[in-house]
């Protein structure tokens, strides 16, 4: 017996250990992804993962459309490289220029034009020529033959042939001259290429934008799109630093904590409850503890440095400060007419022999069981001061004209209403609960005193 409790002992340990270094590894990584998305200059994590996406999407293109369509096409390879090249410098900054090319100097044939290629793609997402969605519905359906048709004399055109474009290529360019004519015939060439019509949808492409804003982020994510420099790993880390740092977190500290456990109970043995309260305690820490404690530390430190501030404008403004004492009115009334409320009805429910208690104990506590949402439109629906029923049915049976009111639900006084409403279930409950369970002799005794 004493053999197998100290090989549970044993496994037990084991798994606290691993479960341990699993979380500090976690801790570790995320902790590592939160560093690089902060020195990246994205606005958001989520950039990691869009920009990932973005690469698998140019690749593909590269692989089965544009690398086939460059093949097929007479146009000379070399000018079709040196377009992009020249698109791509007329698209940026002349900083991020000199970034985006720094690693082209070594790059020749199709291995250049690859690059050149990739990296218009990942600019046209950010800026550039735009294809209307009319026009990119028919560019999809073509065939192929049409298709390889129109790929060779748009790129033979961007290179600087003179020659008739076939629709809707021509219908695109019309108007056109110079550099926007060629940046549009790549557009084009970069469209017809993609059988799927765009390499992202318009809502990543939203996204995208959302979280890379400035000029140098927006270059750093082309570059990286274009040779593909981000791993899935470093993608997923990134993208989700802060969740994973909490993760490990979580699991370190419930690792120690039910050592500690364990340890005091002198049992080493594995059972569901553990799991069970450790799950709850994540929870509470997760929803309520991290963030009130997040809340307290912006409040103490705005910018990193101890301040009260936030607290003295909080309740220096005035309209804070009204804010305020109106809670504390409407709540101070809510508790005191509510209990008015409650107290008789309980009386009646509990000490007397009234008819039809269980259903009257039912009605009293009917609106504990309406959703706060729907109560609140059914009394906005009664008593709107313009077109609440019990208004205007006042205003018809007293004459009162066609003034709002006489009720306005929008006050202070309709607000402690609707609250009292939905609040005097919870005395009412608690009161006539405490009025049943009490002793009918002492009843008599008052009675008869």
């Amino acid at each position: 017996m004493r053999k197998q409790d100290n090989r549970d002992a044993v496994r037990c340990k084991a798994v606290l250990a691993a479960l341990l270094l699993a979380g500090a590894v976690l801790l570790a990584c995320g902790l590592w992804g939160s560093r690089q998305y902060e020195a990246s200059g994205f606005s958001q994590e989520n950039a990691y993962s869009l920009i990932y996406s973005l690469s698998d999407e140019i690749s593909n293109l590269w692989e089965k459309g544009i690398r086939s369509a460059l093949q097929a096409s007479s146009a000379d390879p070399g000018k079709v490289a040196e377009l992009c090249r020249t698109l791509n410098r007329d698209a940026w900054p002349e900083k991020d220029w000199e970034r985006l090319e720094e690693n082209s100097g070594n790059l020749s044939g199709e291995a250049l034009t690859e690059r050149e290629m990739k990296l218009l793609a990942a600019s046209s997402v950010f800026s550039g020529q735009k294809i209307k969605a009319a026009s990119r519905k028919k560019l999809f359906s073509l065939a192929d033959s049409e298709r390889a048709e129109l790929t060779d004399a748009v790129l033979r055109a961007a290179a600087g042939e003179d020659l008739l474009l076939p629709d809707p290529a021509g219908e695109l360019c019309e108007g056109l001259e110079g550099p926007e004519r060629q940046a549009m015939l790549m557009q084009i060439f970069l469209t017809a290429a993609n059988r799927n019509g765009s390499l992202l949808s318009s809502e990543t492409i939203a996204e995208l934008k959302k979280a890379v804003r400035t000029d140098d982020a927006k270059a750093t994510a082309c570059l990286w799109a274009a040779e593909r420099k981000l791993s899935r790993g470093t993608a997923l880390l990134c993208s989700n630093g802060k969740t994973i740092t909490l993760l490990g977190s979580l699991l370190m500290a419930d690792a120690v904590i039910l050592f500690f456990w364990l340890l005091a109970e002198r049992r080493w043995l594995l059972d569901i409850k553990w799991v069970i309260i450790l799950l709850i305690i994540d929870f509470l820490a997760v929803f309520q503890v991290i963030p009130t404690a997040n809340m307290l530390y912006q409040a103490f430190f705005p910018e990193g440095r101890f301040s009260v501030d936030s607290l003295t404008r909080l309740y220096t403004e005035n309209l804070n400060l009204s804010a305020l004492i109106n809670t504390l009115a409407a709540a101070s009334c809510t508790m005191v007419l509510g209990t008015l409320l409650a107290f008789p009805l309980a009386w009646l429910v509990g000490r007397t022999d009234l008819y039809g208690r269980r259903f009257f104990r039912s009605l009293f506590v009917l609106t504990y069981m309406v959703p706060p949402y729907v109560g609140a439109m059914a009394w906005l629906r009664l008593l709107n001061p313009n077109v609440g029923e019990i208004n205007l049915l006042l205003r018809s049976l007293f004459a009162l004209g066609d003034d709002p009111g006489p009720l306005n639900i929008y006050s202070l006084a309709g607000l402690i209403w609707v609250l009292t409403t939905f609040y005097y279930p919870y005395a009412f409950i608690t009161i006539s609960r405490a009025m049943e369970k009490m002793d009918p002799s002492l009843e008599e005794a008052s009675t008869i005193s």
